[in-house]
């Protein structure tokens, strides 16, 4: 499978916080990333439409919902970057 460079800015994020950061198979609305957190397997699912957003947009949202805490107790679905 290859590797979509588009969600780089995800990959990144997700690893500064997670060993595991694996991509699966691409859908056609969306990035769906796994990680592993303390044993359990867990989802981020990223809608494409996220990335019409410049970069800086991207990663602030990750950082500032702290996306990795949330993380480590459900899976995530992010479908817009406007809706809090």
């Amino acid at each position: 499978m290859a590797v979509d460079p588009i969600p780089e800015d995800v990959r990144t994020y997700l690893r500064e916080h997670f060993h595991d950061v694996t991509d699966e198979p691409s859908r056609p609305d969306r990035y769906v990333f796994g990680v592993t957190v303390k044993g359990i397997p867990r989802k981020l699912k990223v809608d494409k439409s996220v990335f019409t957003f410049p970069a800086d947009d991207v990663r602030n949202y990750l950082r500032e919902f702290d996306v990795a805490c949330q993380l480590e107790s459900s899976d995530i679905e992010i479908k817009d970057l406007l809706k809090k």
